[in-house]
């Protein structure tokens, strides 16, 4: 087989993410994608000539832990189980796919089973009606959540609020405020994934103050609504428990310690 260019090898990994993907969930399987898969998939990058410098390295997918037996199943047939991790109310699988055929290294498939849990607790509802794609608002929160961001990460909050709307309703493709305003001002969980969040939005915005020529975003369109969300939160009413770990700030670690793998 010709050996395909990195562009080439991101397109083939794509294909085959949502070909497998919808695949699964015609077998009745709740699955969704997600990572940076889901992340060029709902900003249509490959509509605009695709971003060669937006690489995707892996597959990134959440399912119900109720049905891991049975996925375990199907993906045995191709992969191998290469590492497991139980964390609460979940479970973290990698599998690996050796000789596909498909591109010049191992396919990667990483799944969550039951909730979406790394540095913080991301919110369900994961499996909208009518697509293969987390919805925007999960996958938003999913970058948003990380304790320390990459390059790549900045990258990916910034089209995903310049590709977006935001918004109220149940749309997977709108980013919903409520959600996240919920979310963020939830007792003392809440404090601590406000403040993950929220000095992220903060780094996004000063990033492309200083470094906007990295960014292929419409970036008055992006700081104005980072600015409108915290705006937003910072009006609203905090709970008591919330204002109590206020108070306590950095004195307390505020976050969960993980090991990324490209998700």
């Amino acid at each position: 087989m010709p050996m395909a260019n990195t562009s080439q090898e991101n397109r083939i990994l794509i294909d085959f993410a949502k070909g497998f993907t919808n695949k699964l969930i015609a077998t009745k399987l709740d699955v969704r994608l997600f990572g940076s898969i889901g992340v060029y998939l709902h900003c249509d990058l490959e509509d605009q000539g695709s971003i060669s410098e937006f690489t995707c390295n892996d597959i990134d997918l959440v399912a119900r832990l109720d049905q891991l037996l049975d996925l375990h199943a199907i993906l045995s047939q191709k992969f191998r189980l290469e590492q497991a991790n139980v964390y609460k109310n979940g479970e973290q699988r990698i599998y690996i796919w050796e000789n596909n055929k498909k591109i010049s290294k191992p396919i990667k498939i990483e799944i969550y089973f039951g909730q979406l849990y790394f540095n913080h607790l991301i919110p369900p509802p994961y499996f909208s009606e009518n697509t293969y794609l987390l919805p925007v608002t999960q996958l938003l929160l999913s970058k948003l959540a990380i304790h320390e961001l990459t390059e790549k990460d900045i990258y990916s909050i910034a089209l995903l609020l310049d590709h977006h709307e935001i918004g109220g309703g149940d749309s997977p493709e709108i980013i919903n405020s409520n959600t996240l305003l919920h979310y963020w001002t939830q007792g003392a969980k809440g404090w601590e994934a406000s403040h993950s969040c929220l000095n992220n939005l903060n780094i996004v915005k000063n990033r492309l103050a200083i470094k906007p020529e990295l960014y292929l975003v419409d970036h008055k369109s992006v700081c104005a609504k980072i600015g409108n969300l915290i705006i937003s939160f910072q009006a609203r009413k905090k709970p008591v428990w919330w204002q109590v770990r206020d108070k306590i700030g950095e004195r307390l670690k505020w976050y969960r310690e993980v090991n990324y793998n490209d998700a």
